[in-house]
């Protein structure tokens, strides 16, 4: 699964749809907006493998294309998504022509642009785990002499580009929220927690807050993954008390080098 998403929707150029579209693109998905035509969608040379369907004016519109969505999401080795936004008519409307299991998920309206994004998110971090990225991590098997990382960030690209990275010298694990790296922790203790500073529902310094005041994740040293380095942000992650900050833009061996020497300071946990 890639993070292409094809929007389809009676009036692309309305307020709301810009305000989800836009949100979804600044969380660094691929959006196409199109109207519902069949005809047009069959035609893009690589269709995306999200597909959300906003129900939202004739309903007859729609029949054509939620066919033709049905037909995608049935064939053989198909790993494609639909999401459907709508009233509980437009939603029953809809399952005329798509069959309700196959739907992942409905969001009724008034719809939460948030709860399109986590969906989306926790649907490319499952795919991470399909490809065996991230499969069952609390149980898995500690290499012998090897530090362990637990990556946590919102983007699914760039948690993916990031244990692709220190894979390669750490045992690796990823979250893509705060909440869910607290669930991790409590289970599985890791040498270095690598926290997005900047992420929805539970921010990095919240994050940081909760392991603190736990005993039992307390003493996990933690620094901050960052792509700003204004003065402003800079002086609040300090007042945090993290144990460092990187800018996650830097390139892959600046990265690296600034783990290991984590690693290799005196006061570093052994």
């Amino acid at each position: 699964m890639d993070n292409s998403v094809l929007y389809v929707c009676e009036s692309p150029q309305s307020f709301l749809v810009t305000a989800i579209v836009n949100k979804i693109r600044a969380a660094k998905y691929e959006v196409t907006l199109t109207t519902p035509n069949s005809n047009y969608i069959a035609s893009l040379n690589k269709l995306p493998d999200i597909f959300i369907v906003d129900l939202g004016g004739e309903e007859s519109l729609f029949a054509g294309t939620l066919k033709y969505i049905n037909k995608c999401i049935t064939a053989e080795n198909s790993k494609k998504i639909l999401y459907i936004i709508g009233s509980e008519e437009e939603i029953k409307f809809s399952r005329h022509y798509v069959q309700e299991e196959l739907v992942s998920t409905t969001f009724r309206r008034p719809v939460n642009i948030t709860d399109i994004i986590s969906q989306l998110n926790m649907q490319c971090a499952r795919k991470f785990e399909d490809d065996g990225l991230n499969s069952d991590p609390r149980h898995a098997p500690r290499s012998f002499g090897k530090k362990s990382l637990l990556i946590v960030d919102d983007n699914p690209e760039t948690l993916h580009t990031l244990k692709t990275w220190f894979s390669q010298r750490y045992d690796t694990f990823i979250a893509n929220s705060g909440m869910n790296a607290v669930s991790f922790l409590k289970e599985r203790k890791v040498d270095l927690v690598l926290l997005d500073y900047e992420m929805p529902v539970l921010l990095g310094i919240d994050v940081l807050q909760v392991l603190k005041s736990d005993p039992a994740t307390a003493q996990i040293p933690v620094v901050f993954l960052t792509a700003k380095d204004d003065k402003e942000t800079v002086m609040k992650i300090i007042a945090a008390k993290p144990n460092g900050y990187l800018l996650k833009d830097q390139p892959m061996t600046k990265l690296l080098k600034s783990v290991d020497n984590f690693f290799e300071a005196p006061e570093a946990p052994k």
